[in-house]
């Protein structure tokens, strides 16, 4: 829960803006299920960023999936949410996640290790910082 204090209300504003205002899909209700009690707290925190239209478009099911059911057909559900679908898993999206980790750990090799650089390449490297913040003052 920490991820959502750490918006902050203009960005949580943007994004809503941007979820419900700027992507080409038009999004005709938002469904929640067995979320948690902690987060219709930090949603009514948000609540007076949104507009009443899509305050209209936001429903809390929590454990009532009976209602999640009456609006969307069983073939478009999980089993879990009783539909006909297999339940979802995220499985692969985490086994290639993890692939990746060899990826970063070989491109790390290249270039040099901060221990390593000589007397030289400080004061370059220094130089370099100063340039930096000169311009950064104009």
């Amino acid at each position: 829960m920490k991820h959502i204090t750490a918006l902050g209300r203009s960005n949580s504003k943007l994004l809503i803006t941007l979820a419900f205002y700027c992507f080409p899909l038009h999004i005709r209700q938002v469904d929640f299920v067995f979320e948690n009690p902690l987060f219709g707290v930090f949603f009514a925190l948000f609540t007076p960023l949104l507009d009443p239209e899509v305050m209209s478009r936001i429903r809390f099911n929590g454990k009532n999936i009976k209602v999640l059911q009456e609006t969307i057909h069983p073939d478009h559900l999980p089993v879990d949410l009783g539909g006909n679908l297999e339940m979802f898993s995220n499985q692969g999206w985490c086994e290639e996640f993890l692939e990746w980790d060899k990826w970063y750990e070989e491109t790390n090799k290249f270039g040099f290790c901060v221990h390593e650089i000589g007397e030289r390449q400080k004061e370059e490297q220094e130089r370099t910082c100063r340039n930096e913040r000169a311009w950064g003052k104009l």
